[in-house]
Protein backbone atom coordinates (compact mmCIF):
# COMPACT_ATOMS: atom_id res chain seq x y z
CA UNK A 1 0.00 0.00 0.00
CA UNK A 2 1.40 3.38 -0.96
CA UNK A 3 1.26 6.05 1.71
CA UNK A 4 1.66 9.67 0.70
CA UNK A 5 1.53 12.58 3.11
CA UNK A 6 2.03 16.35 3.23
CA UNK A 7 2.55 18.87 5.98
CA UNK A 8 -0.37 20.90 7.32
CA UNK A 9 1.08 23.97 5.59
CA UNK A 10 1.17 22.15 2.25
CA UNK A 11 -2.31 20.77 2.84
CA UNK A 12 -3.65 24.29 3.45
CA UNK A 13 -1.83 25.55 0.36
CA UNK A 14 -3.35 22.74 -1.73
CA UNK A 15 -6.81 23.52 -0.35
CA UNK A 16 -6.36 27.20 -1.29
CA UNK A 17 -5.06 26.26 -4.74
CA UNK A 18 -8.01 23.93 -5.20
CA UNK A 19 -10.50 26.68 -4.35
CA UNK A 20 -8.73 29.11 -6.69
CA UNK A 21 -8.65 26.55 -9.50
CA UNK A 22 -12.36 25.84 -9.02
CA UNK A 23 -13.16 29.57 -9.11
CA UNK A 24 -11.02 30.09 -12.21
CA UNK A 25 -12.64 27.09 -13.86
CA UNK A 26 -16.12 28.46 -13.14
CA UNK A 27 -15.09 31.87 -14.48
CA UNK A 28 -13.68 30.29 -17.63
CA UNK A 29 -16.93 28.37 -18.15
CA UNK A 30 -18.93 31.59 -17.72
CA UNK A 31 -16.61 33.40 -20.13
CA UNK A 32 -17.05 30.64 -22.69
CA UNK A 33 -20.84 30.71 -22.29
CA UNK A 34 -20.97 34.49 -22.65
CA UNK A 35 -18.68 34.28 -25.70
CA UNK A 36 -21.16 31.96 -27.38
CA UNK A 37 -23.89 34.55 -26.84
CA UNK A 38 -21.94 37.39 -28.49
CA UNK A 39 -23.95 38.66 -31.46
CA UNK A 40 -22.23 37.71 -34.68
CA UNK A 41 -24.54 39.36 -37.21
CA UNK A 42 -21.77 41.24 -38.98
CA UNK A 43 -18.97 39.37 -40.69
CA UNK A 44 -16.44 41.74 -39.17
CA UNK A 45 -17.54 40.66 -35.69
CA UNK A 46 -17.88 36.96 -36.46
CA UNK A 47 -14.17 36.17 -36.79
CA UNK A 48 -13.07 37.90 -33.52
CA UNK A 49 -16.00 36.30 -31.70
CA UNK A 50 -14.93 32.86 -32.93
CA UNK A 51 -11.39 33.51 -31.70
CA UNK A 52 -12.81 34.60 -28.36
CA UNK A 53 -14.86 31.40 -28.14
CA UNK A 54 -11.83 29.27 -29.02
CA UNK A 55 -9.69 31.06 -26.44
CA UNK A 56 -12.38 30.62 -23.79
CA UNK A 57 -12.69 26.92 -24.62
CA UNK A 58 -8.92 26.48 -24.33
CA UNK A 59 -8.95 28.32 -21.00
CA UNK A 60 -11.75 26.07 -19.71
CA UNK A 61 -9.71 23.01 -20.66
CA UNK A 62 -6.59 24.43 -19.00
CA UNK A 63 -8.47 25.26 -15.79
CA UNK A 64 -10.05 21.78 -15.73
CA UNK A 65 -6.58 20.25 -15.95
CA UNK A 66 -5.28 22.51 -13.17
CA UNK A 67 -8.27 21.57 -11.04
CA UNK A 68 -7.65 17.85 -11.57
CA UNK A 69 -3.94 18.21 -10.70
CA UNK A 70 -4.76 20.17 -7.55
CA UNK A 71 -7.28 17.54 -6.46
CA UNK A 72 -4.68 14.83 -7.04
CA UNK A 73 -2.08 16.70 -4.97
CA UNK A 74 -4.64 17.18 -2.20
CA UNK A 75 -5.39 13.45 -2.17
CA UNK A 76 -1.78 12.88 -1.08
CA UNK A 77 -2.54 14.69 2.20
CA UNK A 78 -4.26 11.69 3.79
CA UNK A 79 -2.78 8.69 5.54
CA UNK A 80 -4.86 5.53 5.34
CA UNK A 81 -4.24 2.30 7.25
CA UNK A 82 -5.21 -1.16 6.06
CA UNK A 83 -6.85 -1.87 9.45
CA UNK A 84 -8.82 -0.20 12.23
CA UNK A 85 -7.34 0.44 15.63
CA UNK A 86 -5.75 2.92 17.98
CA UNK A 87 -2.34 4.43 17.36
CA UNK A 88 -0.25 3.47 20.38
CA UNK A 89 3.13 4.75 19.23
CA UNK A 90 4.40 7.01 16.47
CA UNK A 91 7.90 7.73 15.28
CA UNK A 92 7.29 11.01 13.43
CA UNK A 93 6.14 14.45 14.48
CA UNK A 94 3.33 16.55 13.06
CA UNK A 95 4.40 18.32 9.89
CA UNK A 96 7.23 15.91 9.21
CA UNK A 97 7.42 14.32 5.77
CA UNK A 98 7.17 10.54 5.46
CA UNK A 99 8.09 8.35 2.53
CA UNK A 100 5.93 5.82 0.82
CA UNK A 101 6.23 2.52 2.70
CA UNK A 102 7.90 4.13 5.72
CA UNK A 103 6.75 2.76 9.08
CA UNK A 104 5.84 5.63 11.39
CA UNK A 105 3.16 4.34 13.76
CA UNK A 106 2.00 1.26 15.65
CA UNK A 107 -1.72 0.46 15.53
CA UNK A 108 -3.26 -1.62 18.30
CA UNK A 109 -6.18 -3.57 16.84
CA UNK A 110 -7.09 -5.38 20.03
CA UNK A 111 -8.39 -2.43 22.10
CA UNK A 112 -11.25 -1.23 19.91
Amino acid sequence: MKIKAVTQKDYDAYQTALKQAEAQYEQAVLNQQSSVLVPTGLKSQAKPAQHQISAAAALVEERATELQLTKEELSHAYIVTPCSGIITRRSVDQGQYVLSGQSFAVVDEEHL
